[in-house]
């Protein structure tokens, strides 16, 4: 099972990480360099051990679009510790890898990491960069896939955004080799708990404002509160559930017990396609209605 600790500050996350230092023991940054940006890419890359240096793990695919921004795995010191951990509390992009083998066997690893075998027998790359993909998944796996998921590391730890540290250690009792799999449960489980970022990146697209004024660990318990909400009125489909969350954080509270919010839940609720259907269909005549009061003034008492 994965532990969790606290990381409420880069001071905090640096004493955590030391406490797992050893002389016997190699540590590892795991960059994700699509949340990076050339300058904080630049910084980390020139904290790698002296004689290293990072390393894509997208290398070998030369040629392919995703290997520019392939993750990075940097051998590190101790002593460069606190900066390191300046980085990752202002890109939640980092986890933290300790092994006791060589970096050539840690790459190998990572390589062979790239795909996650599926419940239909199908494989997907496995963004294992991805400080939302680990954290939402440590917790999820059992022996066997904490085994596999590890090979040769002693621990990985990812920080969340939330300021709380997931770790996984190497179980006591190795499982046989084998490629990492999630059965349907640890995917659909994993999948759900994915969702609210997904959300989150639309609700940017749509308009860069709606969570600006959130901290990232604000930004997501808002947009869960909405989604708690989302599911207590029966919307059930991931699309539903990002549209009405978007809609959430654009309109006044408690927009979805007035009209014409109340006859889109209930066409919903009588087995029509979907809550997106339905506000489409909504006629005009309903949205002028709806404007009309967002533009009255507010009753004084």
């Amino acid at each position: 099972m994965a532990e969790h600790a606290p990381a409420t500050s880069p001071q905090m996350l640096t004493a955590l990480l030391k406490q797992m230092c050893q002389p016997e023991i190699s540590f590892y940054v795991l960059a994700d360099a699509t949340r990076l940006d050339e300058a904080s890419l630049t910084r980390l890359s020139g904290l790698a051990r002296a004689g290293s240096a990072p390393i894509n793990l997208y290398h070998d695919l030369d040629g392919l679009e995703i290997a520019k921004t392939g993750p990075r795995l940097l051998p590190v010191d101790s002593a460069d510790l606190p900066e390191i951990a300046e980085i990752s509390f202002t890109t939640h992009a980092l986890s933290f890898l300790f092994a006791d083998a060589e970096t050539a066997a840690v790459h190998l690893h990572l390589t062979r990491l790239r795909e996650v075998l599926l419940p239909d027998g199908g494989a997907a790359l496995f963004r294992y960069q991805d400080t939302h993909v680990t954290t939402a998944l440590f917790d999820l796996l059992d022996r066997v896939g904490t085994g596999r998921l590890l090979g040769p590391l002693l621990a990985w730890v990812t920080p969340d955004v939330c300021e709380q540290a997931h770790i996984l250690r190497r179980p006591r009792h190795r499982p046989s080799p084998g490629p990492l799999a999630f059965d349907r449960k640890t995917f659909d489980t994993l999948s759900a708990r994915l969702h609210i970022h997904t959300i989150a990146a639309q609700a940017r697209e749509v308009d860069s404002t709606l969570l600006a004024p959130y901290t990232p660990c604000e930004a997501l318990t808002l947009i869960r509160t909405h989604e708690t909400r989302a599911k207590a009125l029966s919307l059930d489909q991931p699309g539903d559930i990002a549209l009405f969350c978007i809609l959430a954080l654009q309109l006044p509270a408690g927009f979805e017990t007035h009209s014409p919010f109340t006859e889109a839940i209930d066409y919903l609720r009588h087995g029509k396609l979907s809550f997106g259907a339905a506000i489409d269909a909504i006629p005009p005549d309903a949205w002028a209605s709806w404007d009309a009061q967002l533009a009255e003034p507010e009753k004084k008492p």
